[in-house]
């Protein structure tokens, strides 16, 4: 299995979609590459000194010792999004932050006039006052260029690392740094914020990827190793970000007829039937099969 990729710092390729109802674990993980080593350590646990972007989740900047007009907020939370995810973003993202419109489309190298260039300083200067200092004295955001300073930091890039020390081993440390990734998840990525962030659906597309490969792979060795509880949490963690992926009710149906658990087992082939009811599919064929055999016989 094979990590995520790192932060893009160029104008992402285009967007990997995930049908994550019938997607099967290998195939969430192609094209990753686990031979590199992860970037330098800087603790798998947040730093609390400095501000701290949230992306798994509602998108929330918290621990900014700065100030900020209240009705800026939403506007400059999407403007420290971008420049985590995209150090070096192109202006026309910035100008996309900056006025959002449903007819977002990517181009890179684009020029824009004064009025644009005048909205970006004055987006720039607000945000730098929110942030305010880091814990060296200087500016979270430096008054020449984009690139946020490092005492800036995102669960993103906390999860990225927990998934690599998580996925590349499997140990009881291995094993507790996928659960503390899934513990950064709050909700689905960029929840309830596409408008600002027209720009983020490939990052989102890589974080629902991420999320349902972490929880299935984690509730696979709870469960092989008896931890029923435990592959239980992992998969309602991955099922709270992404509550139509359907490799993680396979994983509680059978979870629960290993278990024993008749009416769980019921409970939730019920619960995935609304999600696809409310989605107009219907059950993958691995579903179907898994279901007819589940039901067909009563432990496994």
């Amino acid at each position: 299995m094979r990590p995520v990729p790192p932060v893009r710092t160029d104008p992402p390729a285009p967007v990997r979609r995930v049908d994550p109802r019938v997607m099967p674990l290998a195939a969430l993980t192609q094209g990753y590459d686990i031979s590199s080593p992860p970037p330098a350590q800087r603790g798998s646990t947040p730093s609390a000194a400095g501000p701290r972007v949230l992306l798994l989740g509602q998108v929330r900047v918290i621990a900014t010792n700065g100030t900020a007009d209240p009705s800026r907020i939403s506007q400059l939370t999407a403007l420290a999004a971008l420049l985590t995810l995209r150090p070096e973003p192109d202006p026309h993202d910035v100008d996309a932050v900056l006025a959002p419109s449903p007819f977002y489309v990517a181009l890179p190298g684009s020029t824009a006039g004064q009025g644009s260039l005048r909205s970006r300083a004055s987006a720039f200067s607000k945000l730098r006052d929110w942030l305010g200092q880091a814990p060296d004295g200087t500016l979270c955001l430096p008054p020449a260029g984009w690139r946020l300073h490092p005492a800036v930091t995102s669960d993103w890039t906390d999860f990225q690392q927990l998934y690599r020390q998580g996925m590349n081993q499997r140990t009881p440390a291995a094993d507790a740094a996928l659960r503390r990734a899934l513990d950064l998840v709050r909700g689905r990525p960029f929840d309830a914020a596409y408008g600002l962030y027209p720009w983020a659906e490939p990052y989102r597309q890589d974080m629902i990827s991420a999320i349902i490969d972490a929880s299935h792979e984690l509730a696979k060795r709870r469960l092989a190793g008896g931890d029923y509880s435990g592959c239980e949490a992992a998969l309602h963690s991955g099922l709270a970000a992404v509550p139509e992926a359907e490799i993680l009710h396979r994983g509680l149906m059978v979870l629960y007829a290993t278990t024993g658990q008749r009416e769980h087992l019921a409970a939730t082939i019920n619960q995935l039937a609304q999600v696809n009811a409310a989605l107009g599919c219907d059950f993958s064929p691995e579903t179907l099969a898994l279901i007819g055999d589940l039901t067909a016989h009563p432990t496994r």
